[in-house]
């Protein structure tokens, strides 16, 4: 193939790796070649001459949230320009799939992986990991492992949100999100307890509403939280199943955003993107937290694994506010 593409093997090679040191003529001479020749690649020879499968594994909790698929789009498509394949396992919150899941990505040979299990502090779970024998980072979770860590910073996220809505006048403040065990639900909910005490408000099990999971229906207990009298004048919710059902509830009691109740959802899911008003948003930047989960799993592949100390690092939320958080109406 290389001598009818008229390139040295070494040039054939990286054209069909997808390395990025080849001239655009280069590639289309070796594909041109390759057609003629009904060329296909055998990966698992590569994969033995080269010790790497050009594969990243993903294990996320729930993948039913769309702030989970969202991040892993733009994780794969930041892997794809590096040629790397990226594999996605949905473990459903289930303890025995998300140790299932980490065999085969080891019995496949993986380069690395990327995790965020719902069941953080199993042991058994945590043990496997920490014996895991190629790089891996460990996305928003506290786990008994020392290894790579990206937090989201929910204290500093949420405690922004409170001051907005605080400074705009509101004194009744509700929270709307999963009560989950693993690190995001317990984090938001302390975070948001927090930040009403420090502003000197009172803090009601009232204006929170925490359902099972991220796409639980929290329709009822909001419903019952807005009809009483002294309902809040504006809520965080959660930017999932829990914000359709939240906003679903709002509309059937007739109440208008932000007129009657402002509102800011955590994370910016797609279908209120064109919503009038425009909500306020607090999301994380998909696109620089690719960015550095791929840098660190490159330093850890191009360095050796275990040669540099653990990363542990927070990792900021982007306040957008729009029109959905207003002063509170008169009483």
């Amino acid at each position: 193939m290389a001598r009818l593409a008229g390139v040295s093997l070494g040039s054939a090679s990286r054209a069909l790796s997808g390395a990025n040191n080849v001239s655009e003529d280069t590639i289309a001479r070796v594909q041109r070649a390759a057609a003629s020749l009904r060329y296909r690649p055998n990966h698992a020879a590569r994969s033995l001459r080269s010790r790497s499968t050009k594969t990243i594994g993903c294990m996320f909790s729930d993948l039913s949230n769309p702030l989970y698929a969202r991040l892993f789009g733009t994780l794969e498509d930041r892997l794809a320009r590096e040629g790397y394949v990226t594999l996605i396992s949905n473990t459903s919150n289930q303890l025995d799939r998300e140790i299932r899941t980490l065999k085969l990505f080891t019995e496949r040979g993986l380069d690395a992986l990327i995790i965020a299990p719902a069941h953080e502090r199993n042991r058994e779970l945590n043990e496997f990991i920490e014996h895991l024998p190629m790089p891996y980072l460990i996305l928003d979770r506290e786990m008994l492992v020392k290894a790579d860590t990206i937090l989201f910073d929910h204290a500093a996220g949420i405690a922004q949100v409170v001051d907005h809505l605080a400074e705009l006048g509101h004194t009744r403040i509700g929270l709307v999100t999963a009560n989950l065990k693993s690190r995001p639900g317990r984090r938001r909910i302390a975070a948001f307890k927090a930040a009403v005490r420090a502003h000197g408000l009172k803090l009601s099990d009232e204006n929170l509403v925490l359902p099972e999971s991220s796409m639980s229906s929290a329709y009822d207990d909001v419903i019952k939280m807005l009809s009483r009298k002294d309902r809040p004048t504006s809520i965080i919710v959660q930017g999932t199943g829990v914000l359709s059902s939240t906003m679903n509830a709002i509309a059937r009691l007739g109440l208008r955003i932000p007129d009657d109740i402002s509102l800011v959802s955590i994370g910016r899911a797609d279908f209120i993107l064109n919503h009038v008003p425009a909500i306020s948003t607090l999301r994380v930047d998909y696109e620089k937290l690719s960015e550095e989960i791929t840098a660190r799993l490159f330093e850890r592949l191009g360095n050796g694994n275990g040669r540099k100390p653990p990363l542990r690092r927070l990792f900021p939320y982007v306040f957008e506010v729009r029109g959905s958080s207003t002063a509170p109406p008169r009483e």
